[in-house]
C-alpha cells in the first residue's frame, strides 16, 4: 500500500516534466516565427523603398516639363507682345517716311517755283546779248528758238558757250543725258543734235521725228536718280514736214 502513493507521484512528476519539456521546445519555434515574420516585413519595406524612389524619378521629368511649358508659354506671350510692338513701330516708321517724302516733294516744288519766279523777274531785265550774237551759236534750225529767251536767261545761255569745257560735272551729266536718250526704246523717234553741259548748266537740241517720242523720253528721264535739275526752260516749233525742233536750257542746284 505504501508503494501506490510513490508510483502516483512518479507518474505525476513524469507528466509535468513532459509538459515542461514540450513547452520549452515550442517557445523557440514561436520566437523563430516572429523573427522570420519581422524579417519578411522588413524585407518587404526594403523592397518597396526603391519603388518610391523610382516614382519620384518618374515624376521629376513631369515637373521639369511643367516648368518648361510655363517658360515657353511666357516666352510666346513676350514674343507676341514684342511682335505687336515691332509692327506698331514699323507702321509708325512707314507713316514718317511718307510724311518725309511728302515734305521733300513739297520743298522741291516750292524751291522750283521760287527759282521760276526769280527767273521770270530776271527776264524783265535787259540783256546786252543781241539776237544775232545768240543765233550765231546754234544751227539755223534752232536759232529762232533761242531768240525767244530774254534777260538773265539769255545771258546764261550765252555765257554757257563762252565757258571752257567742263571735264567733271559737265562731262558726267552729258553722258547721263546722252546715254538715256540714245538707248531709250523710243529713241528712233528723235534725233539728238547736241548736248552741252558746263558748271551746272545744260542745253539740249532735239529734233522729234515721231510724236510723242520725246515727251515719253523726257518724262521718264526726269525720274532718274541722277536728274538734279531744278529749273527747265524750253522752246519749240514744228516745220512744214511735221518735224518738231526743241531747245532745252536747264540749271541744276549747286
Amino acid at each position: 500500500m505504501k508503494l501506490l502513493p510513490a508510483i502516483t507521484l512518479l507518474l505525476i512528476g513524469t507528466a509535468i516534466g513532459y509538459f515542461v519539456s514540450s513547452a520549452l521546445q515550442s517557445q523557440p519555434t514561436k520566437q523563430t516565427l516572429i523573427i522570420e515574420q519581422e524579417q519578411i516585413v522588413d524585407k518587404v519595406h526594403k523592397d518597396q523603398q526603391p519603388n518610391v524612389e523610382i516614382d519620384q524619378i518618374a515624376q521629376a521629368p513631369k515637373a521639369i516639363q511643367k516648368k518648361l511649358t510655363a517658360t515657353l508659354v511666357k516666352a510666346v506671350e513676350n514674343t507676341s507682345i514684342n511682335a505687336e510692338k515691332f509692327k506698331s513701330l514699323q507702321e509708325k516708321n512707314t507713316q514718317l517716311e511718307k510724311q518725309y517724302k511728302a515734305l521733300t516733294n513739297s520743298y522741291r516744288q516750292s524751291k522750283q517755283k521760287v527759282m521760276m519766279l526769280a527767273r521770270r523777274l530776271g527776264d524783265f531785265d535787259e540783256s546786252k546779248v543781241t539776237d544775232d550774237q545768240l543765233a550765231a551759236l546754234f544751227p539755223k534750225e534752232f536759232a529762232p528758238l533761242v531768240s525767244n529767251f530774254h534777260g538773265k536767261t539769255r545771258d546764261q545761255i550765252f555765257d554757257l558757250h563762252q565757258q571752257p569745257e567742263d571735264q567733271d560735272w559737265g562731262f558726267i551729266m552729258s553722258n547721263h543725258l546722252s546715254d538715256f536718250i540714245t538707248t531709250h526704246q523710243y529713241s528712233n523717234g528723235v534725233v539728238l543734235n547736241s548736248i552741252t553741259c558746263k558748271n551746272h548748266y545744260c542745253e539740249m537740241l532735239i529734233n522729234e521725228k515721231e510724236q510723242p517720242s520725246w515727251e515719253i523720253i523726257f518724262k521718264e528721264m526726269t525720274k532718274q536718280q541722277w536728274w538734279k535739275f531744278t529749273s527747265t526752260n524750253s522752246s519749240s516749233y514744228d516745220d512744214k514736214d511735221g518735224n518738231a525742233y526743241i531747245y532745252y536750257f536747264m540749271s541744276a542746284s549747286t
